[in-house]
């Protein structure tokens, strides 16, 4: 080996694309403060983006930002370095507020209210009214009391790739939902799979009470996410006429899909062992989701004059029964192999189908069904790798650094022509950029804006950390946690050291090329930890080993990894011994530029991560 570097990324990539901006207008903030990003919204005189510094940045108890234009982006610098938090009591109100607005986007930020056990806020991170093609992506939101993210009236947009967390306060005793969904007050007939609801997908929701609930009319569609310690109540919630005016209505429908739903929290008072999904009002689809640890899956109730109907439950997997042959005597299993369904009258007497009687429940879906495309069409227009990116380099000694261009090409929707350009930290660069950018040790901002022919605007952040070293990381359920290097090209050796957490577990440290990880499939080269207790790795389109190496939990290996990107193989060493042989890629690569972890079930760490080139590449 000819040489080794270290090599470290800490960078949040997030990209957006605006419609119907008035301009390619980029305004960077003083700060993070409500009167920065105010004077910042004014100083776009319409839409465009509005850059947030990484920080944390206290609010008062009567600062709250309201965005008037249309097309407007709020882009921090990743939930995990752009924190906004509520310093003092402040009682129903919200970080940013947006009324009769289309096309805003809020991307990259934590909201945190009042960090102070016993405090009974019904606060918001975020409130939207009438507000039509939002996007809200990769933000975080905890210790708001109401919810993390209220829409009312006439909204419709995705959230995704979001963390809600700690949204429930005790003292409040209700309350604390991640989404909640309020519509007009009356039923539209959208009919299910329509595009004319809030759609809640890829997101994480951690001691919420309901992840989501709807009301007054409201239509949403929740799937692809994870629901963990739900607490006091189901994860999974629809109203009917309850808590609404007598002139108004309960949901209208929802549909939930693709979701895992487990671990509720013990409460006083109804306990969440009881029940996932709990629809109350409207109608509902509930299929193809994996309910764990709770007593019953889906509940259907009827107690207000708004009929429960249709609720369609099918393909869902009931797991992990926490009191086996306590069922209330209003369940039963349906027709579909692992549901369990519980439906109830007002008087609360069994009413499953096909007994006469409200609610009205189906066990397939409906004729002619089609969900809406998912990724949600929004997620999908900036970006095809939207959303957190991680990228560092060594500088060994002091200087300055060379990192390869961040970001790759956004599109343009068929549109030729438009203009690219670059800041770093704030000030914009000469163009055209050089594919090299030289940055000094430290944190820096880099900013791209794309104006396409048609007048949209697509912007990509990247906060970069310098460092002097490689730092461990840990791996994570929802993503992959990348650390990006100088592409190294041709034949080439790494060595990391790998720990998993947990015997049996199911963890993994990958190589990766220039695409961003977002699934098994994005990886190159993939060492395991297995669930039968042995370490293998990828060969092609199946894991394999030349010897049986089993591991333990805590105890630290060291790997080597040979690789030849012109044949597409590799080779893995485990201290020492020779784990796999020439086995082949993933998919191809010509160059590497990152190393990932993840898991599905335990945890893994890579610590004193090298590379180098072999021969002359890299």
């Amino acid at each position: 080996m000819s040489r080794f570097r270290l090599c470290l990324v800490a960078a949040a990539l997030l990209v957006t694309l605006v419609r119907n901006a008035s301009a390619a207008e980029v305004v960077f903030a003083a700060d993070g403060g409500a009167a920065a990003i105010t004077e910042a919204l004014a100083a776009l005189e319409g839409g465009g983006v509005v850059v947030i510094p990484a920080g944390e940045w206290a609010w008062g108890p009567d600062d709250q930002v309201s965005v008037d234009a249309h097309g407007v982006t709020l882009l921090g610098a990743g939930a995990e370095q752009t924190l906004l938090y509520r310093e003092g009591s402040r009682d129903n109100g919200a970080f940013f507020l947006a009324s009769g607005v289309r096309d805003l986007r809020i991307s990259g930020i934590r909201f945190r209210g009042v960090e102070l056990y016993g405090n009974e806020d019904t606060d918001y991170g975020i409130r939207l009214t009438d507000a039509t093609g939002f996007r809200i992506d990769h933000c975080g939101f905890s210790l708001l009391g109401f919810a993390g993210l209220r829409i009312d009236g006439a909204s419709r947009g995705v959230v995704d790739h979001c963390l809600f967390s700690k949204t429930f306060k005790p003292a409040l005793a209700s309350h604390g939902y991640g989404v909640v969904v309020y519509g007009t007050g009356a039923h539209a007939g959208e009919p299910f799979g329509s595009g004319e609801a809030t759609f809640v997908e890829d997101c994480e929701f951690r001691l919420c009470r309901h992840a989501v609930t709807a009301n007054k009319g409201g239509r949403y569609v929740f799937r692809h996410n994870l629901v963990r310690r739900n607490t006091q109540s189901n994860a999974i919630d629809a109203l009917g006429q309850e808590y609404s005016s007598a002139d108004s209505v309960g949901t209208e429908w929802v549909e939930v899909y693709d979701n895992v739903v487990e671990r509720p929290d013990l409460g006083d008072g109804d306990s969440p062992l009881k029940y996932a999904v709990r629809i109350r009002g409207g109608g509902g689809l509930i299929w193809n989701n994996t309910f764990a640890d709770v007593d019953e899956g889906v509940r259907v109730d009827e107690f207000t004059p708004q009929a429960t109907e249709p609720v369609h439950v099918w393909d869902n997997e009931f797991q992990r029964d926490p009191r086996p042959g306590n069922r209330p005597g209003y369940c039963a299993a349906t027709d579909s192999e692992g549901d369990l369904l519980c439906v109830r009258s007002a008087d609360s007497t069994k009413v499953k189908p096909p007994a006469d009687g409200v609610p009205v429940v189906v066990e397939e879906a409906p004729e002619g069904y089609l969900p809406h495309p998912y990724p949600h069409p929004l997620v999908t227009r900036g970006s095809p790798d939207a959303g957190p990116d991680r990228i560092a380099v060594l500088r060994e000694g002091q200087g300055t650094v060379t990192l390869p261009r961040v970001g790759g090409d956004l599109p343009t929707d068929g549109v030729a022509g438009g203009r690219e350009r670059w800041f770093l930290d704030g000030t914009e660069l000469a163009s055209p950029v050089p594919v090299d950018l030289t940055l000094a040790r430290g944190p820096h901002l880099l900013t791209r804006v794309f104006e396409d022919a048609a007048g949209g605007t697509a912007a990509d952040t990247a906060s970069v950390d310098v460092v002097p070293r490689f730092l461990p990381i840990s791996s994570g359920e929802r993503t992959w946690t990348a650390r990006w290097f100088e592409p190294v090209a041709g034949a080439g050796e790494v060595r990391f050291r790998f720990t998993p957490s947990k015997d049996r577990m199911d963890g993994y440290a990958t190589l990766a090329g220039q695409r961003v990880v977002g699934a098994h499939g994005d990886n190159v080269m993939l060492v395991r930890a297995s669930e039968a207790g042995v370490l293998d790795v990828r060969n092609g389109d199946h894991y394999a080993a030349d010897v049986a190496i089993p591991y333990a939990a805590g105890t630290t290996y060291d790997v080597r990894l040979r690789f030849d990107c012109s044949a597409g193989t590799y080779t893995v060493w485990i201290d020492g011994v020779a784990l796999a042989t020439d086995y082949a890629f993933r998919i191809p690569a010509d160059r590497l530029t990152q190393v990932t972890v993840w898991h599905g079930h335990g945890g893994v760490t890579v610590e004193d991560f090298e590379i180098g080139s072999i021969g002359g590449g890299g």
